[in-house]
């Protein structure tokens, strides 16, 4: 009379990992050998690795089956809290997140997404299906707050409630546009003593900038005129500087550029 000892838990969960990968392995085979397809086709149809492909792909089954029978996961502690977690729908990403917050457990996103993606296999754990949302685009958001581009209301409430700092930023933004409109030396200068000292850095040293050429910066407000007309001059003349280099001295090269001047202004 044969006497059977009763399986222990470790053997069975080793004996039901053994039959996934030796499923897996048969799969993999089969689209490789009989339907042809490529190592990457395979891994993307299969969701697993290329790396992976290629090292089933050839030798005996049983022994590859038994090559990796006795390793063990970090995870595997946290087996059963990361079945619950997939069966409440929750994603990779914040599996992962969980796992850091309430084990201490640091691992990679593919680490963690790898032992999921295994655990949801061996036990047909099927994702609910994600709901189409509402996006709204950055670019949208900023050319609303610069140029007053139209925005739907609804939109913009709710990306204020997300982010409480958005309404001032508009403020702020919207006061600065109206004193460069206006010319206002005056108002551009109550702005940058109100808001001098921001939350935001990012005005804060805009501002500091605008003290250390203030000069500058008023004339810029006051009067009509620009640097416009001087644009890509200094291009054009070391673009002429270097087509001389090694060709001709300093006197040349001034002749040449004050006769285009004075034959330009003729015409």
């Amino acid at each position: 009379m044969k006497i059977r000892l009763k399986k222990t838990e470790h053997e069975r969960e080793n004996a039901n990992r053994q039959e996934h990968k030796r499923k897996r392995i048969m799969e993999i085979r089969c689209l490789l050998d009989e339907k042809h397809y490529s190592v990457r086709a395979t891994a993307i149809a299969l969701g697993t690795s290329r790396n992976t492909v290629r090292r089933v792909r050839e030798g005996e089954i049983e022994l590859l089956v038994q090559s990796h029978s006795n390793t063990h996961s970090r995870l595997d502690p946290y087996s059963s809290e990361i079945m619950e977690w997939l069966n409440q729908g929750k994603q990779f990403i914040e599996i992962r997140v969980l796992l850091q917050q309430y084990f201490g457990v640091a691992m990679g996103k593919s680490q963690v997404s790898a032992y999921c993606a295994e655990i949801r296999h061996i036990n047909a754990i099927t994702l609910p299906k994600l709901v189409a949302g509402h996006y709204v685009s950055r670019q949208n958001v900023l050319q609303h707050i610069w140029s007053g581009k139209e925005f739907p209301e609804k939109d913009w409430e709710a990306i204020c409630l997300k982010y409480p700092n958005l309404p001032l930023l508009d403020m702020i933004i919207k006061e600065f546009r109206t004193a460069l409109k206006n010319k206002n030396v005056d108002q551009l200068t109550r702005w940058t003593e109100h808001y001098g000292s921001s939350s935001f850095s990012h005005f804060n040293s805009f501002i500091k900038g605008l003290k250390r050429d203030w000069e500058a910066v008023k004339n810029g407000f006051t009067y009509p005129y620009n640097s416009g007309f001087v644009e890509g001059t200094v291009n054009k003349l070391k673009t002429e500087k270097r087509m001389m280099y090694g060709r001709a001295g300093y006197a040349l090269l001034r002749a040449k550029l004050l006769g285009l001047y004075y034959q330009k202004k003729a015409v």
